[in-house]
């Protein structure tokens, strides 16, 4: 998970959810010097011997959909939270 919020926010969220476990990694604000829409987030799992067709950003926002074209992946936008 590549997300703006903090750590204690995100993985609030994510353990209140119940959703934790399903995340290797979680990569917040405060692990990066540049948030989105740069692209640093997704470098810190980003695998060099995957190929980048091989990842999908889902977002709901400009921002991560300029992030995931910044790093060169697919995006799929969601409205559910605009709901």
């Amino acid at each position: 998970m590549w997300t703006c919020n903090t750590t204690f926010v995100a993985e609030t969220v994510l353990k209140n959810e119940l959703l934790f476990p399903l995340f290797e990694k979680v990569v917040t604000q405060t692990d990066v010097a540049l948030i989105k829409p740069e692209a640093e987030g997704f470098y810190t799992f980003y695998n060099a011997d995957e190929p980048l067709s091989s990842y999908l950003m889902i977002g709901d926002s400009l921002a991560d959909e300029t992030a995931a074209k910044t790093a060169g992946i697919d995006f799929y936008k969601v409205d559910y939270f605009s709901r």
